[in-house]
């Protein structure tokens, strides 16, 4: 627990320390985080340490890694299983096996590419966090609509109360938009619609 064991890092509130490791073919990285820095931050809190959350690493990868390149790697993957869950839950992944087995991988990569397009329209209409299916569906898909034609154009007639009309107006903008956000918000050029 002494300071003087601890790396800092780059990122400011970050420090880091390899600790001697039963086996020698694995590493020992711990990862700790000052809270008044980072109060986000992800770990576990320790008694004798109070103001720090923790982090510990058990990896295989080579001595080349340092202890940060250690905690960059793993901490990328740290949502996966949230994912997993969200897929096999809202997807309907939980329990489905077909008879023959490159049907059932058929259907998970089917799932699987369903998820991505899913995250892409979330980019695409620019929400500021990553929502689940049943949000999506409860905010997109399960509206009350009627496609008509007024005045000989072709019309999109969605039911909402005034308090979401904004907000919808300004996904379908999005959404119809042949260029890019990033290109519209350029103010070097003028763009016209014909």
């Amino acid at each position: 627990h002494d300071d003087s064991f601890w790396q800092p890092t780059r990122t400011e509130g970050i420090e880091v320390q390899e600790i001697e490791w039963q086996r020698r073919e694995q590493r020992l990285i711990v990862i700790r985080q000052r809270i008044a820095q980072r109060p986000d931050a992800g770990g576990k809190m320790l008694f004798d340490m109070p103001g720090y959350r923790l982090q510990a690493f058990i990896t295989s990868l080579p001595d080349s890694y340092t202890p940060l390149d250690v905690w960059y790697t793993y901490n990328g993957r740290a949502d996966c299983e949230n994912r997993i869950r969200e897929i096999g839950a809202q997807f309907g992944l939980r329990g489905l096996c077909c008879k023959r087995f490159w049907a059932t991988e058929a259907a998970h990569q089917l799932a699987v590419a369903t998820y991505n397009l899913c995250v892409l329209f979330q980019r695409e209409l620019g929400l500021a966090r990553k929502v689940e299916l049943r949000t999506l569906r409860t905010h997109f898909f399960c509206r009350a609509a009627v496609w008509s034609r007024s005045q000989n154009a072709p019309t999109l007639r969605i039911g909402l109360s005034k308090k979401h009309q904004p907000w919808w107006n300004q996904i379908l903008e999005r959404l119809i938009s042949p260029l890019p956000p990033s290109l519209l918000r350029c103010n070097a050029a003028e763009i016209v619609y014909t």
